[in-house]
């Protein structure tokens, strides 16, 4: 009608619609008037560029709540066909994706280890698009084990409330990974205190090559809310997490261990991050408790080393879980060669012991300018054109981190890569740089 596009690009591609339903029937054709009951039945049948909407209507209801039947392993939905290589292209994905208004679980909380797995065989399962989906894991409920290269998984609500062991709720090491607004909630939630193990996490990748974008990461009583770590890998790279909510976890908010920014940018921007670092310690071990870690591990390969990027983020009470692990920020100190650098951060400690920086973080390993840090006194030593004043947050005891007129924050930052705050304003909202995930917006 003569309308004006919201200027996002798109693709139009060869391929075919399909549709699962509640009311429909495997012996059909797949098509609006004849779907198909099933998600696997969907995922056995597609081609590349195909599409499968999970529903045809609002209200519509499809659960994939049993162990597949198409594929040989622990799953609500194992990727694989007859146990071979089910992939899209990048030119023609693959695509399952909730209709809108209707719902599909894939999963269970207990009774099936993973929700959704590519198993680690010799297949490949590149090139899918999984949206709109509620996940549900005794122990995994998305599980990339096996070749992954080229995911979209955007907007699904993914819960493990009895996971444990050394995983996470999503978990896998895929490459060129987009993971764009899922809910990730409640990790372990139904694990006593006392069983709490510090090697399972909300989200735990493996891998390099991947973009995290929009997502809330939230309670539970898993260690980390978002881990990067390669056991018995090479050290990760090309790692971009921003714009996420990361809030409530035992210990660490966002971990980086086994990077190698020489090879690629690492970064964590307009994220913000609140409640984390709580404790108490798992019972197999004290762990670390702050907002953002970079330990500096290396499990396999050079150590490799650069800098860890870290701007434009909002952090409250992290490290409650007082120990010389705790802080809005720690450098293990386990790569002399590699760095941090805090840019534009904004942190509030709320009392007790917490501190600004753990501890124990490598002298010389954390550096940078134009942070904010209020609460327990003068800013550290080693970074430089610091602010101490009062950032005047909206609500913080709401968790709402945005700023009020006359923040300490507003035009103190500097310009940063990043083009909007976390809610999409342009920077500079005011002429200025402002401090901290949000510009100030009168």
């Amino acid at each position: 009608a003569g309308n004006v596009s919201n200027g996002l690009g798109f693709t139009v591609r060869a391929g075919n619609i399909f549709f699962v339903s509640g009311s429909g029937d495997d012996t059909h054709a797949g098509s609006f008037a004849g779907p198909w009951a099933t998600i696997p039945q969907a995922k056995n049948s597609l081609q590349a560029g195909d599409i499968a909407y999970i529903g045809t209507h609002a209200g519509d209801a499809v659960s994939q709540t049993t162990v597949d039947a198409s594929s040989s392993y622990d799953c609500a939905l194992g990727m694989s066909t007859n146990d071979g290589s089910n992939a899209g292209t990048a030119a023609a994905p693959k695509a399952l994706i909730v209709y809108p208004g209707a719902t599909a679980t894939v999963g269970v909380e207990s009774g099936i280890e993973r929700g959704l797995l590519t198993p680690a065989i010799t297949g490949v399962f590149d090139y899918w698009v999984i949206a709109g989906f509620t996940f549900r894991g005794q122990v995994e409920a998305i599980d990339l084990e096996g070749q992954t290269t080229g995911w979209r998984i955007i907007d699904n609500d993914i819960s493990c409330p009895n996971g444990t062991g050394p995983s996470g709720c999503v978990t896998g090491g895929p490459t060129q990974l987009a993971f764009y607004g899922n809910v990730v909630h409640d990790a372990a939630a139904n694990v006593a205190a006392s069983a709490i193990t510090k090697y399972y996490h909300a989200v735990y990748w493996g891998s390099s090559h991947i973009d995290m974008g929009g997502n809330t990461v939230r309670n539970g009583m898993a260690c980390r809310g978002i881990q990067f770590h390669d056991t018995g890998g090479v050290n990760e790279f090309d790692l971009h997490v921003h714009d996420n909510v990361i809030h409530d976890t035992v210990c660490d908010g966002l971990n980086f261990a086994t990077v190698d920014p020489s090879q690629g940018t690492v970064e964590a921007y307009n994220n913000v991050i609140y409640n984390v670092g709580l404790g108490p310690d798992p019972a197999d071990g004290a762990a670390d408790y702050a907002g953002i870690y970079v330990s500096g591990e290396t499990d396999s390969g050079p150590p490799g080393g650069g800098t860890v990027q870290v701007y434009g983020n909002t952090l409250y009470n992290c490290g409650s879980w007082s120990s010389s692990d705790s802080g809005a920020f720690n450098d293990g100190g386990g790569n002399p060669s590699l760095k941090m650098n805090l840019v534009d951060n904004l942190i509030v400690t709320t009392g007790g012991a917490e501190v600004y920086v753990a501890k124990d973080s490598g002298v010389g390993l954390i550096g940078g300018n134009n942070n904010l840090f209020f609460g327990v006194g003068a800013a550290p030593s080693f970074v430089s054109a610091s602010v101490t004043g009062d950032p005047k947050l909206s609500n913080p005891a709401g968790a709402d981190f945005h700023l009020l007129a006359g923040s300490a924050a507003i035009g103190q930052g500097v310009m940063i890569s990043a083009p909007t705050d976390f809610d999409g304003n342009a920077r500079p909202e005011n002429g200025s740089w402002d401090i901290g995930a949000y510009e100030y917006v009168p």
